[in-house]
């Protein structure tokens, strides 16, 4: 809740000045410990189980199981998908980062 003098406390305890101390620390842990699974760890996991199992991708166990990442591509290209979805994550990065930085004219 935002007060008027510009103060921001947190909703649920009026007594947690948000973006300071407590807050912050269980901000960052959240929101880096989210970004390390969610963007880099799961997609290692399945790019690891697709180069372990390349040999045999057309099986129905792993079409079952992983087809959504390499149906479309040619055999050889099975990693496509994770090039895709890097080449996002770089966009999505840079355009984030370079919003703080505004343009002056």
């Amino acid at each position: 809740a935002e007060l008027e003098s510009g103060e921001v406390w947190l909703k649920m305890s009026y007594d947690i000045r948000c973006w300071e101390d407590e807050h912050l620390q269980y901000a960052l842990i959240g929101g880096i410990g989210g970004i390390c699974l969610w963007i880099i760890l799961i997609p290692l996991l399945l790019l690891y189980s697709l180069i372990m199992n390349r040999k045999e991708l057309y099986i129905l166990k792993h079409r079952i199981r992983l087809g959504f990442l390499f149906r479309g591509y040619k055999h050889d290209f099975y990693y496509w998908e994770f090039i895709i979805l890097a080449r996002k994550i770089s966009v999505i990065s840079l355009s984030t980062l370079m919003i703080g930085m505004g343009s002056e004219v």
